[in-house]
C-alpha cells in the first residue's frame, strides 16, 4: 500500500500537472532509437571538455565529457560528466548515492519513498509553498516556530501566506502551542498547509528538539493531519553538549547524530530537506529532498522539470564522485572534522558571552548549527523601535549583527527583543572583540 498524506494536499492546479511532454519522450529513448524530438545540442560541439577539483584533504577528482575525450573511468580514473539536458530527477548515479545514504543514516520507517537532487533548499522550500497552496476560498497558512529563517516570510509574502508562528522553549516548538494552534485553526475553518520545522541548529534561536520531543511533534501532526517540511541543514553540526570538548574524537560524525522527524514517519506525511551549504560549500547549490514516491516522483519532479528542468550538472558530478571517493569512512572524518571546527568557534563565543554579556543578554547554548540568539535584558517589555534604536548603536561600533524581529511571523514583529549573532566566519579573537562591542551597545541602554 502506498503510504502518502501529500498529494491529497496538492494546490488545484497541480494535480493534474502534465510535465515536460519533451521529457516524457526522451524517457522512452531506447538504444536503438533515432532522437529528433528535443532540441538537444551535440556534445561535440561543447566547450568544456572536462574539470579537475582540488580537494582539501589533498586528493583530487576529475570529470570528463565523453563524447569529446573518449576512454573510460576504468582507464584513466576520471567520472563522467554530464553537460547536457536531463530528467528532472536527476544524475541516476547521484540519486543512488542518495538513496543509500538516507536508508543508511535515516531509515524512513516506510518504504514507498524517494528522493530528488534539487537546486539547495530555498528552491525546494519554495515548491512546497507553491505545491501545498490550498484552494479558492481557503487561507493560505502555514505553522513555524515563534522566530523562523528569515527566507520563509521572504517567500510567503508574494505568494500570500500567513505564516503563524508558533511558541519555543530551549528546547524548540512547544507541543502544546502546536496543538492549539491546529485547534485554532479549525475553529476558523482553515487548516495549515504543512508545518515547517528546522529541527537541529534552528536559526535564528540555534535550538535542536529532543528525539522526545520530535515524537510528540509528530503524533499531533497525525492527529491534526498536518503535513511537515523538515529543513534540516544544521543535523550534520551537530556538537557535543559540552563546550569544552573541541576535539574530533569528541565529535559524533556520522554515527552519533539524532535522528530526524523523516526517520519517525510512518505514513508519508514527513518532506525532508537537505543542503550541501553547510558542510560541503554554499557555491554548488545543490540539495535533496527525500518524501513519498507519489509526490516526489510525480508533482515535485514534474514542476521541476517546468522550473528549472534539473540540477546544474556538474554540481551533481562531483557531488556523486566526492561521494563515492569518500565512501562512509571519509565522510565521518569530514564531518568530524568540521564538528570541530564548529565546537572551536561556539567555544569562542560561548567564553566571549560569559565574559562581556552577563547580566546584558540570556541566551541558550546551541546543540547544532551555528547561531546563539542574544535576548537583551534591558528591553524586555519593548519593541522593535527600541531594538532598532540597538542596531544603529552596534552599527555605530561597527559590529553587525540581525536583530530578531527580522524572523518574526507575526504582524506586529512584537517578538522580546533580541540580537541573533553567528560563530561560523570570524576568527575566536574577532568573535572576543565583536561581543565586547555588543556589550558596550547595550550598556548603554541601562
Amino acid at each position: 500500500m502506498s503510504l502518502d498524506q501529500t498529494s491529497k494536499r496538492l494546490a488545484p492546479q497541480f494535480q493534474r500537472l502534465e510535465g515536460s511532454l519533451i521529457k516524457t519522450i526522451a524517457a522512452r529513448a531506447t538504444s536503438a532509437s533515432i532522437s529528433l524530438a528535443g532540441g538537444i545540442p551535440h556534445e561535440s560541439t561543447f566547450v568544456f571538455r572536462g574539470v579537475t577539483w582540488d580537494m582539501t584533504n589533498g586528493s583530487t577528482i576529475t570529470l570528463k565529457n565523453r563524447t569529446l575525450t573518449g576512454g573510460t573511468e576504468t582507464e584513466d580514473g576520471a567520472a563522467d560528466l554530464p553537460l547536457n539536458y536531463m530528467q528532472g530527477t536527476g544524475m541516476p548515479e547521484l540519486r543512488q548515492e542518495l538513496i543509500t545514504h538516507m536508508r543508511r543514516y535515516h531509515t524512513p520507517a516506510y518504504d514507498d519513498w524517494a528522493v530528488i537532487p534539487t537546486t539547495g533548499s530555498t528552491d525546494a522550500l519554495t515548491k512546497c509553498f507553491q505545491l501545498f497552496m490550498p484552494p479558492p476560498g481557503k487561507k493560505p497558512i502555514i505553522l513555524a516556530e515563534a522566530l523562523v529563517w528569515a527566507a520563509v516570510l521572504a517567500i510567503a509574502a508574494p505568494l500570500g501566506y500567513e505564516v503563524r508562528g508558533l511558541e519555543l522553549d530551549s528546547d524548540g516548538m512547544l507541543p502544546f502551542a502546536l496543538d492549539t494552534a491546529c485547534l485554532q485553526l479549525a475553529e476558523e475553518g482553515e487548516r495549515a498547509a504543512f508545518l515547517y520545522l528546522t529541527p537541529h541548529g534552528q536559526n535564528p534561536t540555534g535550538t535542536s528538539l529532543s528525539t522526545e520531543r520530535k515524537e510528540v511533534l509528530y503524533a499531533l501532526a497525525q492527529k491534526h493531519d498536518l503535513l511537515i517540511v523538515e529543513d534540516d541543514p544544521y543535523r550534520l553540526l551537530f556538537l557535543p553538549a559540552d563546550p569544552e570538548e573541541v576535539t574530533e574524537t569528541a565529535m559524533p560524525g556520522l554515527e552519533g547524530l539524532p535522528k530526524s522527524l523523516l526517520s519517525l514517519d510512518v505514513d508519508g506525511r514527513v518532506i525532508h530537506l537537505e543542503s550541501l551549504s553547510k558542510w560541503v560549500c554554499p557555491g554548488l547549490r545543490l540539495g535533496w529532498l527525500t518524501g513519498p514516491k507519489a509526490f516526489v516522483e510525480g508533482a515535485y519532479r514534474k514542476w521541476n522539470e517546468l522550473t528549472i528542468q534539473f540540477p546544474c550538472t556538474v554540481s551533481q558530478s562531483v557531488f556523486c564522485s566526492m561521494l563515492k571517493q569518500w565512501g562512509h569512512a571519509g565522510l565521518d572524518a569530514h564531518l568530524k572534522q568540521l564538528q570541530a571546527h564548529y565546537a572551536r568557534q561556539r567555544r569562542a563565543m560561548h567564553h566571549a558571552a560569559e565574559k562581556h554579556l552577563r547580566g546584558l543578554a540570556t541566551w541558550d547554548l546551541p546543540k547544532a548549527g551555528m547561531f546563539v540568539l542574544f535576548k537583551v535584558t534591558a528591553l524586555r517589555g519593548k519593541g522593535k523601535a527600541e531594538t532598532e534604536a540597538v542596531l544603529e548603536g552596534l552599527l555605530a561600533e561597527d559590529i553587525l549583527m540581525v536583530p530578531g524581529y527580522a524572523f518574526d511571523p507575526s504582524p506586529g514583529k512584537d517578538a522580546e527583543p533580541a540580537f541573533r549573532a553567528t560563530f561560523a566566519t570570524a576568527s575566536p579573537e574577532k568573535i572576543e572583540e565583536g561581543l565586547a562591542r555588543f556589550a558596550r551597545a547595550l550598556a548603554r541602554l541601562t
